[in-house]
């Protein structure tokens, strides 16, 4: 691997031909290394991720997987990714070798991960550590299936933190009312109105537009808002092909807020964004109401949570709450089963209710058989 010192600048690069995959040769060349060994070490991985092979590092590894993805997966989603990655796993695996990887390996990174959390004095949650092993384990599974890999020593380590949450905040309809007094004006009453009332996602509420509402008082829910390196960023809704987009039936009194506030913005046109606060401003009124109003510390998620605890406590199935908000049946399923039990024995109080079934035969019937 002969590489070169560039006397101009007192680095080094390397040149070299290679085949992509089409077989055309190329040439590639790449500067700035401070020493040689760097740009041997560098053209090195570069021909084994060329070669499809996992003897290559973790790091290395990485940003074939990034380059697959971030074709497949949402902007958010992949946000996140490199989040973990960046801060929690190439730092701590990066160096080691794909296949050299074993489940011992992983049990020693869960534990250093688990280190990380407990020395800023706020340890992760059970269901963030189980995220952060989620990650890695899909970037080994992508390497058993696309670059032969022979195991997934994620499997065979067993997982970190549980996919469960713990104690879910809700808040009911009085408390909500008691808030929605001390929301300082009309787009954030508007906003949290809104995701009270339809349980959808931030995102989805911060895309509105005014044309969003049809006439028959539906919000029409198909995309979903982010900041990103200070640009506003639109792209597709969670699970859109599963339900994700979707018409949901609002009160008339919340549609008739909709289009009054709409109607007071000076210029506003059909296709303007309704709402411009960001995410963490939503969160900071929220923390300052529920401080003035003495509720639980709750998140702007949590909204969500409490309207399908309202559908579940109006008696809707879970399979009409998972329409109304844009998830999977199995996934409200996992999410809220344990807001059900409560409706079992409602159910069988209500049989009661309708009373045992008319016997065919009267006492003296029975009287005479014997």
């Amino acid at each position: 691997m002969p590489c070169y010192k560039d006397e101009k600048t007192g680095t080094w690069y390397c040149q070299f031909r290679y085949a992509d995959f089409t077989g055309k040769r190329k040439q590639k060349r790449k500067r700035g290394f401070k020493t040689k060994r760097e740009a041997q070490e560098w053209e090195r991985e570069f021909h084994l991720q060329k070669a499809k092979s996992c003897d290559m590092t973790l790091a290395s590894f990485v940003e074939l997987y990034f380059n697959d993805r971030e074709h497949h997966v949402r902007d958010t989603t992949m946000d996140t990714k490199r989040n973990v990655f960046d801060t929690k796993i190439v730092p701590l695996l990066g160096n080691r070798k794909m296949n050299e990887i074993t489940a011992l390996d992983i049990r020693d990174w869960q534990q250093r991960v688990k280190e990380m959390g407990e020395a800023t004095g706020l340890p992760y949650s059970e269901t963030y550590l189980y995220t952060i092993h989620a990650q890695l384990t899909a970037l080994f599974n992508y390497a058993q299936t696309f670059y032969g890999l022979r195991f997934n020593p994620c499997d065979a380590a067993g997982y970190m933190g549980s996919s469960v949450a713990g104690e879910m905040l809700i808040i009911t309809k009085d408390q909500y009312e008691l808030l929605r007094k001390e929301f300082r004006n009309e787009a954030y009453l508007l906003a949290f109105d809104i995701l009270f009332w339809t349980g959808c996602r931030e995102g989805e509420m911060l895309a509105l537009l005014p044309k969003d509402l049809t006439d028959d008082d539906q919000l029409r829910i198909y995309k979903t808002y982010h900041r990103k390196k200070g640009q506003d960023i639109f792209g597709p809704t969670k699970n859109s092909k599963k339900g994700g987009n979707r018409n949901v039936p609002i009160p008339h009194w919340l549609a008739e807020e909709f289009r009054t506030y709409c109607s007071r913005l000076y210029g506003l046109t059909p296709d303007d964004r309704v709402f411009y606060m960001t995410c963490t401003a939503l969160n900071k009124e929220l923390t300052r109401c529920t401080q003035l109003t003495y509720l639980p510390d709750i998140r702007v998620h949590d909204l969500r949570h409490s309207h399908v605890s309202l559908c579940i406590e109006l008696g809707y199935s879970i399979v009409l709450v998972a329409k109304r908000i844009g998830d999977t049946v199995p996934v409200v399923m996992r999410t809220y089963a344990h807001l059900y039990p409560n409706k079992q024995q409602e159910l069988v109080s209500k049989l009661e209710a309708i009373g045992s079934p008319t016997s065919n035969n009267d006492d003296s019937d029975l009287m005479s058989l014997g």
